[in-house]
């Protein structure tokens, strides 16, 4: 999980293998926000069935 929208912005944490977060339906630049806690990529990420995006 990064500070930005891009690989080049500072690391905030990390998430485990298979957890399930709400990100944002807004991509900028490849990347999701989750929430306040920073900035994931968003080929890291799946849909699960039934969300919203």
């Amino acid at each position: 999980m990064r500070s930005g929208p891009s690989t080049g912005a500072g690391v905030v944490g990390e998430l485990a293998r298979r957890q399930t977060v709400t990100a944002s339906a807004t991509v900028r630049d490849g990347f999701r926000k989750l929430g306040d806690r920073g900035w994931v990529s968003a080929e890291y990420l799946r849909r699960v069935p039934g969300s919203s995006c």
